[in-house]
């Protein structure tokens, strides 16, 4: 493994929430999916900014970035389930995985 530059790249959520963000430009979605798809995109990369923005500051506002990641993450997972029609798998997991480990960065 590489020697991480900044302290996000050692966060397991940091990666996963990064592996999710790049498997969902891989989607292929029709028309009536390209706003819902849209939201997906911008909620996934929402979640891996806020996450590696968060992991460089302290106190309250390290806490409200990661708040900020985890509203993302839970819409990235909403997002899914609606152009997959409920359907789960691996990546609906890995958001979701993210999301939990969000809500223990930020638990006090």
């Amino acid at each position: 493994m590489k020697s991480p530059y900044f302290d996000f790249e050692t966060l397991t959520s940091y990666t996963l929430a990064m592996e999710f963000a790049l498997f969902v430009r891989t989607l292929k979605v029709g028309a009536i999916d390209r706003k819902v798809f849209n939201h997906l995109v911008d909620s996934a990369d929402s979640a891996v900014l806020n996450l590696a923005e968060g992991r460089g500051r302290t106190g309250r506002a390290r806490l409200n970035h990661y708040e900020i990641a985890r509203g993302s993450a839970g819409e990235a997972a909403a997002a899914l389930d609606i152009i997959r029609r409920g359907k789960r798998d691996e990546h609906s997991t890995k958001i979701r995985r993210v999301g939990a480990m969000l809500t223990g960065l930020c638990s006090p």
